[in-house]
């Protein structure tokens, strides 16, 4: 994860193309967007 000190435009919020942008607690960081997976679900979560 990489947080902005001091961007062109500062700290985004959103989505751009692969990337995400959000702010925690005053930090703005960024980070990528979570891999899809085709079947996420375990035998446990089938039987539940």
């Amino acid at each position: 994860m990489g947080t902005i000190k001091k961007g062109i435009l500062g700290g985004f919020s959103g989505k751009v193309g692969t990337v995400v942008g959000a702010n925690w607690k005053g930090i703005s960081y960024m980070r990528s967007l979570p891999q899809h997976v085709k079947n996420p679900r375990t035998e446990g979560q089938v039987s539940q």
